[in-house]
């Protein structure tokens, strides 16, 4: 959500939630992973990093843990740490639901210039029925790109513009990234192949 009431007060209730969750079971990976989102909402990057951390090191193999250090590490632009998290040979032996590290692979892939892994592991993610969104298109799009296959990009983008018309990767990047930079390095690739709003 931009900045305004709705998004004060989620985030509030979030700073509440996660108070008590400390007060209940401080030592619990899923608590200091709630923090550590928390933390990055209110805008401290470097504590929400530290809390990412702890609750990795907690559980280094609950997929859900992993999940949520990963996306952050990618938010914060360490995509290393990032693409390490989302391996998606890295043992998973807990956790919730289905996971995301395919898509988060393929995001911090890009960042890191890995374009046909970036590539493999988005297809992976598909192929294995996990969650698809404007994202995971467009960072599809900019791979194919990157690497010249641009009939292969635009088709991407036009499937990007028809199946979510109202995503804007400046305001969608804009407001999860850190970096102006990282929003760019994606948004303005997207651009040029070919996808406008």
């Amino acid at each position: 959500l931009p900045d305004g009431p709705k998004r004060s007060a989620l985030v509030a209730e979030a700073r509440q939630s996660v108070d008590r969750a400390e007060e209940l079971s401080p030592t619990n990976s899923w608590t200091q992973s709630a923090l550590s989102w928390v933390l990055y909402l209110e805008g401290d990057s470097e504590q929400a990093k530290t809390h990412a951390e702890i609750a990795m090191n907690l559980t280094p193999s609950d997929g859900n843990v992993l999940d949520f250090y990963a996306i952050l590490m990618l938010f914060v632009g360490e995509f290393e740490a990032a693409r390490s998290a989302s391996d998606m040979e890295r043992l998973r032996t807990s956790g919730l639901g289905r996971f995301a590290n395919r898509s988060i692979n393929g995001a911090a892939s890009y960042h890191l210039g890995n374009y046909q892994q970036a590539i493999a592991s988005l297809n992976a993610a598909t192929a294995s029925g996990d969650p698809f969104s404007a994202p995971t298109l467009a960072y599809l799009g900019a791979s194919h790109h990157a690497l010249g296959n641009m009939k292969e990009a635009r088709r991407i983008t036009r499937e990007l513009a028809q199946s979510w018309p109202n995503f804007d990767p400046e305001v969608t990047f804009g407001l999860l990234y850190d970096s102006p930079g990282q929003v760019a390095a994606i948004a303005g690739v997207l651009r040029k192949a070919g996808w406008a709003n």
